[in-house]
């Protein structure tokens, strides 16, 4: 079974392209507020879900977390569709996958209700100019404040490095990161892995 977490409807998280390129069994969890956006794109199987919400698919346990974001695809439709974060648990693992997200108290609530996170796919790009960019993405220093107060073991910083979306350099925010953590591991291209 093929599974698909969407975060939100921005076109760098939702693009009709990938949506049909999925094997025809795939199944789509989306934010509530989706559902007609995905069939209109040919998705068939397509499950809404709400903030706090929990859902099993897969022999996993998925929940949607509230981020510091916003919801818009069209000139009509601002919010009408929720937006946020995962967290997925394996029998193993649990698995935090950030959406788009400013920095907020939102974290200390997740780590609360959802202790033990042992890796987390952190947003860290597309932060300058920081007077427009402050409320919807984090910067490198708010990724690393929230990584720790997730209070996951692992971090993977993601949302960098494949589409240009503001005015940091390319490149910027992972090799900020990485200077914060000396000991990073690191893959091909200089891609940090795991802090």
């Amino acid at each position: 079974e093929v599974i698909v977490l969407i975060t939100h409807n921005h076109y760098d998280h939702l693009d009709k392209k990938s949506v049909r390129c999925m094997p025809l069994n795939t199944r789509f969890i989306v934010p509530s507020g989706l559902r007609q956006t995905m069939e209109n794109l040919g998705a068939s199987d397509v499950t809404e879900i709400a903030w706090w919400e929990e859902k099993n698919a897969g022999g996993l346990k998925i929940v949607f977390l509230p981020s510091q974001h916003w919801s818009k695809r069209g000139l009509f439709d601002t919010n009408e569709s929720l937006w946020g974060s995962f967290l997925v648990k394996t029998p193993g693992k649990n698995i935090f996958i950030c959406g788009d997200s400013g920095y907020s108290l939102v974290y200390r609530e997740i780590a609360a209700k959802y202790p033990g996170i042992d890796y987390a796919f952190m947003s860290a790009g597309a932060y300058h100019p920081r007077w427009f960019m402050h409320y919807s993405h984090q910067n490198d220093s708010e990724a690393i404040r929230a990584f720790r107060e997730l209070g996951a073991e692992r971090m993977i910083p993601i949302h960098w490095g494949a589409f240009r979306l503001g005015d940091d350099p390319a490149g910027y925010p992972g090799i900020h990161i990485k200077l914060k953590f000396p000991d990073a591991m690191k893959v091909d291209c200089g891609r940090i892995i795991t802090l």
